[in-house]
């Protein structure tokens, strides 16, 4: 699978645990792997489904790398949605400000990006 949103999404919505969650870097490509199980709860907020649980990959030290390049991506649609005169009703836009706030939420606590 090539999104992990998309697999988070799914996991989370048919009643899967996310055990565990880890970054690999390769080629300056970052890789999320996930362990889970069937018959668990995971909770995630709409940032969390691009991240993963920042309970726990926050300490990971690829963490800041994969906020940044969520936070850049969010930030440009919300700009291209705003430009395109998407209304404050417009519910992408909606989402899409609802995510990069609680990307800031998530802001990695003192670690070079």
């Amino acid at each position: 699978m090539t999104r992990a949103e998309v697999l988070r999404y799914w996991l989370v919505y048919n009643e899967f645990e996310i055990v565990q969650e880890d970054l690999v870097e390769d080629g300056g490509l970052l890789y999320s792997v996930l362990t889970a199980r069937f018959g668990g709860v995971t909770r995630l907020n709409d940032a969390e489904l691009y991240t993963g649980s920042f309970g726990q990959i926050s300490a990971h030290p690829l963490y800041p790398k994969l906020w940044a390049k969520q936070t850049k991506r969010f930030q440009k649609v919300y700009a291209a949605l705003k430009k395109s005169g998407a209304g404050d009703g417009d519910g992408r836009l909606m989402l899409c400000g609802q995510i990069c706030r609680q990307l800031e939420e998530m802001k990695p606590n003192g670690k070079s990006i």
